[in-house]
């Protein structure tokens, strides 16, 4: 009885053991899990009123990417035509037919799987020299403009900069002699080049970028 006790104890310990070292060494998995992944359920409920004409209503939706998998999708159209359609790297939903003064529902689900990013060393902005067609005495003037705000903290002396895109520099205001000098140099520069010297002038790295004004 001791002994088929012992085979079987043996056996449940040894079968995993090789099962484990099988699926590891011969087959690649990982020794301790992967990184967990995210799940999220996306929902979206509405309700469209209409005047018993042609109607298109487009919704933006969640698509599948890189580190995100959409699965799951349960969309209801009632007696709306649906169709997904890409735009760009966007997918929208369009729903579309007669709707009535009393509406129609649309309903859509989905869960999104997001994989983690692996945290990665972000490098700080490097602090780019003076570009060669500002004077060394327009390069002076843009550090007095600025004395004022070095001890602030980095995200106030950002929004203090930008502030004087609009004409505010804060109490006390810089001398008029600074600030007529300033004014000439923004209108023989142009207004982009003056706020980028006033960063580099705070020593606050920064570039320009373009990108869709959304409104």
């Amino acid at each position: 009885m001791k002994r088929r006790f012992g085979l079987l104890l043996s056996f449940l310990l040894l079968f995993p053991t090789g099962l484990i070292t099988y699926r590891v060494v011969f087959l690649g998995y990982p020794i301790f899990p992967a990184t967990p992944e995210k799940a999220w359920q996306f929902s979206m409920d509405a309700r469209i009123r209409g005047n018993e004409r042609e109607m298109t209503i487009k919704i933006a939706l969640p698509s599948s990417r890189e580190r995100q998998i959409v699965t799951e999708e349960r969309i209801t159209s009632g007696t709306l035509r649906f169709n997904l359609v890409q735009e760009g790297v966007n997918q929208v939903g369009v729903w579309s037919g007669v709707i009535s003064e009393t509406g129609e529902a649309i309903r859509y689900r989905a869960a999104i799987l997001v994989h983690p990013r692996h945290p990665s060393k972000i490098r700080p902005p490097v602090l780019e020299p003076y570009p060669e067609k500002i004077r060394r005495a327009e390069q002076a003037l843009a550090n007095r403009l600025v004395e004022k705000w070095r001890n602030l903290p980095p995200p106030a002396q950002l929004r203090a900069v930008a502030a004087t895109a609009a004409g505010i520099w804060g109490e006390p205001p810089p001398d008029i002699g600074d600030l007529q000098a300033w004014s000439v140099f923004r209108e023989s520069h142009g207004q982009i080049p003056a706020l980028l010297l006033l960063f580099r002038a705070a020593n606050l790295p920064a570039r320009v970028v373009e990108g869709l004004w959304l409104t």
